[in-house]
Protein backbone atom coordinates (compact mmCIF):
# COMPACT_ATOMS: atom_id res chain seq x y z
CA UNK A 1 0.00 0.00 0.00
CA UNK A 2 2.50 2.43 1.01
CA UNK A 3 4.78 1.65 -2.59
CA UNK A 4 1.74 2.58 -3.81
CA UNK A 5 0.95 6.09 -2.23
CA UNK A 6 4.49 6.84 -3.09
CA UNK A 7 4.14 5.89 -6.71
CA UNK A 8 1.08 8.41 -6.83
CA UNK A 9 3.23 11.17 -5.10
CA UNK A 10 6.09 10.68 -7.42
CA UNK A 11 3.73 10.68 -10.81
CA UNK A 12 2.07 13.77 -9.75
CA UNK A 13 5.84 15.41 -8.89
CA UNK A 14 6.47 14.26 -12.33
CA UNK A 15 2.80 15.81 -13.28
CA UNK A 16 3.50 18.94 -11.84
CA UNK A 17 7.32 19.47 -13.47
CA UNK A 18 5.96 18.63 -16.56
CA UNK A 19 3.07 21.14 -16.16
CA UNK A 20 6.07 23.47 -15.51
CA UNK A 21 8.13 23.12 -18.13
CA UNK A 22 5.22 22.88 -20.53
CA UNK A 23 4.60 26.65 -19.12
CA UNK A 24 7.62 28.14 -19.02
CA UNK A 25 8.30 27.17 -22.73
CA UNK A 26 4.59 28.74 -23.01
CA UNK A 27 5.34 31.63 -21.77
CA UNK A 28 9.11 31.72 -23.16
CA UNK A 29 7.17 31.43 -26.86
CA UNK A 30 4.82 33.88 -25.94
CA UNK A 31 7.64 36.49 -25.09
CA UNK A 32 9.49 35.40 -28.39
CA UNK A 33 6.25 36.63 -30.41
CA UNK A 34 6.03 39.78 -28.41
CA UNK A 35 9.30 40.92 -28.52
CA UNK A 36 9.12 40.17 -32.79
CA UNK A 37 5.66 41.86 -33.03
CA UNK A 38 7.32 44.97 -30.68
CA UNK A 39 10.55 45.12 -33.27
CA UNK A 40 7.91 44.86 -36.09
CA UNK A 41 5.93 47.68 -35.51
CA UNK A 42 9.17 50.01 -35.14
CA UNK A 43 10.32 49.11 -38.74
CA UNK A 44 8.61 51.05 -41.77
CA UNK A 45 5.97 49.65 -43.53
CA UNK A 46 6.94 48.10 -46.94
CA UNK A 47 5.82 50.67 -49.75
CA UNK A 48 3.06 49.72 -51.53
CA UNK A 49 3.95 48.30 -55.14
CA UNK A 50 3.58 50.95 -57.73
CA UNK A 51 0.85 51.29 -59.77
CA UNK A 52 1.26 50.82 -63.57
CA UNK A 53 1.05 53.70 -66.62
CA UNK A 54 -2.23 54.03 -68.22
CA UNK A 55 -2.42 54.81 -71.73
CA UNK A 56 -5.31 56.05 -73.68
CA UNK A 57 -5.33 56.61 -77.65
CA UNK A 58 -7.33 59.09 -79.72
CA UNK A 59 -8.00 61.71 -76.28
CA UNK A 60 -9.84 64.48 -75.88
CA UNK A 61 -7.94 66.76 -73.25
CA UNK A 62 -9.57 68.95 -71.41
CA UNK A 63 -7.89 70.94 -68.76
CA UNK A 64 -9.80 73.81 -66.21
CA UNK A 65 -6.35 74.64 -64.00
CA UNK A 66 -7.20 75.68 -60.49
CA UNK A 67 -4.59 78.55 -60.67
CA UNK A 68 -6.66 80.43 -63.66
CA UNK A 69 -10.27 79.36 -62.95
CA UNK A 70 -11.40 81.43 -65.70
CA UNK A 71 -9.16 79.71 -68.60
CA UNK A 72 -9.66 76.26 -70.28
CA UNK A 73 -7.36 74.69 -72.11
CA UNK A 74 -8.57 71.99 -74.88
CA UNK A 75 -5.88 69.20 -77.02
CA UNK A 76 -6.48 66.32 -79.44
CA UNK A 77 -3.68 64.01 -78.66
CA UNK A 78 -2.89 60.74 -80.53
CA UNK A 79 -1.34 59.41 -77.35
CA UNK A 80 -1.91 60.01 -73.64
CA UNK A 81 0.24 58.37 -70.98
CA UNK A 82 -0.77 58.86 -67.54
CA UNK A 83 1.04 58.18 -64.60
CA UNK A 84 -0.90 57.47 -61.36
CA UNK A 85 1.94 57.77 -58.59
CA UNK A 86 3.34 61.47 -60.22
CA UNK A 87 -0.36 62.34 -61.31
CA UNK A 88 1.17 63.35 -64.66
CA UNK A 89 0.21 63.01 -68.14
CA UNK A 90 2.25 62.78 -71.61
CA UNK A 91 0.43 63.98 -74.30
CA UNK A 92 2.17 63.28 -78.19
CA UNK A 93 0.73 63.47 -81.47
CA UNK A 94 -1.08 66.43 -80.98
CA UNK A 95 -2.88 68.44 -82.90
CA UNK A 96 -3.14 72.43 -81.90
CA UNK A 97 -4.02 73.31 -78.67
CA UNK A 98 -6.04 76.10 -77.56
CA UNK A 99 -6.90 78.11 -74.22
CA UNK A 100 -9.58 79.89 -73.73
CA UNK A 101 -10.37 82.41 -71.48
CA UNK A 102 -13.94 83.35 -70.41
CA UNK A 103 -15.42 80.76 -73.56
CA UNK A 104 -13.06 83.31 -75.92
CA UNK A 105 -10.08 82.28 -77.96
CA UNK A 106 -6.55 83.58 -76.37
CA UNK A 107 -4.26 81.46 -77.93
CA UNK A 108 -3.18 78.74 -79.78
CA UNK A 109 -0.34 76.50 -78.93
CA UNK A 110 1.90 73.95 -81.48
CA UNK A 111 3.90 71.12 -80.07
CA UNK A 112 4.90 67.67 -80.87
CA UNK A 113 4.48 66.93 -77.12
CA UNK A 114 3.08 68.23 -73.79
CA UNK A 115 3.96 67.05 -70.27
CA UNK A 116 0.81 68.05 -68.19
CA UNK A 117 1.43 67.97 -64.35
CA UNK A 118 -0.68 67.47 -61.28
CA UNK A 119 -1.15 71.12 -61.50
CA UNK A 120 -2.04 71.50 -64.65
CA UNK A 121 0.88 73.38 -65.59
CA UNK A 122 2.94 72.40 -68.98
CA UNK A 123 6.32 71.69 -70.39
CA UNK A 124 7.97 70.67 -73.68
CA UNK A 125 10.88 71.18 -75.78
CA UNK A 126 9.90 73.38 -78.11
CA UNK A 127 6.22 75.52 -78.97
CA UNK A 128 4.64 77.77 -81.12
CA UNK A 129 2.33 80.30 -79.35
CA UNK A 130 -0.47 82.22 -81.58
CA UNK A 131 -1.83 85.18 -79.44
CA UNK A 132 -5.02 86.46 -81.33
CA UNK A 133 -4.43 90.09 -79.57
CA UNK A 134 -1.96 91.44 -81.09
CA UNK A 135 -1.49 89.26 -83.62
CA UNK A 136 2.00 87.74 -81.90
CA UNK A 137 3.53 84.88 -83.06
CA UNK A 138 6.18 83.29 -80.32
CA UNK A 139 8.47 80.53 -81.45
CA UNK A 140 9.46 78.80 -77.52
CA UNK A 141 12.99 76.85 -76.56
CA UNK A 142 15.23 75.21 -78.23
CA UNK A 143 16.14 71.46 -79.54
CA UNK A 144 19.37 71.74 -76.93
CA UNK A 145 17.90 74.16 -74.43
CA UNK A 146 15.85 73.64 -71.30
CA UNK A 147 12.71 72.99 -71.42
CA UNK A 148 9.32 75.38 -71.93
CA UNK A 149 7.47 75.86 -68.58
CA UNK A 150 3.94 77.49 -69.48
CA UNK A 151 3.02 78.43 -65.89
CA UNK A 152 -1.18 78.48 -65.38
CA UNK A 153 -0.13 81.52 -62.83
CA UNK A 154 2.15 83.50 -64.88
CA UNK A 155 2.83 82.86 -68.33
CA UNK A 156 5.74 81.56 -70.43
CA UNK A 157 9.50 80.59 -69.53
CA UNK A 158 11.89 80.20 -71.94
CA UNK A 159 15.68 79.83 -72.49
CA UNK A 160 14.85 81.24 -76.48
CA UNK A 161 11.87 82.89 -78.01
CA UNK A 162 11.31 84.44 -81.09
CA UNK A 163 8.84 86.72 -81.53
CA UNK A 164 6.69 88.19 -84.13
CA UNK A 165 3.81 90.67 -84.71
CA UNK A 166 3.23 93.55 -86.76
CA UNK A 167 6.30 95.31 -88.06
CA UNK A 168 8.09 93.94 -85.55
CA UNK A 169 10.30 91.21 -84.50
CA UNK A 170 12.60 90.29 -81.76
CA UNK A 171 14.32 87.42 -80.61
CA UNK A 172 16.64 86.61 -77.29
CA UNK A 173 16.50 84.97 -74.37
CA UNK A 174 15.94 83.89 -71.38
CA UNK A 175 12.06 85.00 -71.89
CA UNK A 176 9.46 85.52 -69.51
CA UNK A 177 6.18 86.65 -69.84
CA UNK A 178 2.60 86.42 -69.42
CA UNK A 179 0.45 85.13 -72.17
CA UNK A 180 -0.71 88.06 -73.69
CA UNK A 181 2.95 89.58 -73.61
CA UNK A 182 0.55 92.56 -71.92
CA UNK A 183 0.73 92.25 -68.65
CA UNK A 184 4.49 90.60 -68.29
CA UNK A 185 7.09 90.76 -71.11
CA UNK A 186 11.23 90.19 -70.25
CA UNK A 187 13.34 88.88 -72.86
CA UNK A 188 16.77 88.92 -72.20
CA UNK A 189 19.56 90.02 -75.09
CA UNK A 190 17.08 90.82 -77.06
CA UNK A 191 17.96 91.28 -80.94
CA UNK A 192 15.16 93.79 -82.47
CA UNK A 193 13.87 94.44 -85.96
CA UNK A 194 11.06 97.19 -86.74
CA UNK A 195 9.56 98.32 -89.66
CA UNK A 196 9.25 101.99 -89.54
CA UNK A 197 6.11 103.11 -92.19
CA UNK A 198 5.50 99.13 -91.50
CA UNK A 199 2.21 98.27 -93.63
CA UNK A 200 0.91 95.25 -91.34
CA UNK A 201 -1.96 95.35 -88.51
CA UNK A 202 -3.98 93.17 -86.67
CA UNK A 203 -7.35 92.62 -87.58
CA UNK A 204 -9.68 90.47 -85.70
CA UNK A 205 -7.09 88.28 -84.49
CA UNK A 206 -5.01 88.04 -88.31
CA UNK A 207 -2.01 89.68 -89.29
CA UNK A 208 -3.13 91.83 -92.32
CA UNK A 209 -1.04 94.31 -94.54
CA UNK A 210 -2.30 97.13 -96.33
CA UNK A 211 -2.72 96.17 -100.01
CA UNK A 212 -4.94 93.06 -97.94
Amino acid sequence: MLHEVFAALHASHALKRDILRVARVSLIALGILILVGLVLSFLPSSAKPPLGEVTLENVDLVLYPAADPNAKWTFKAGVVKYNPESRSSVATKLSEGQRLVKGKLDLILKSDMITIDSNDNLSTQIAEVYIPKGCWTVKLGQKTGNMVMINQDSGYQASFADVRGPNTHSKGGPMSASFDLEQQFNLQHPHDEYVQGGKESCVNGKLLKESQ
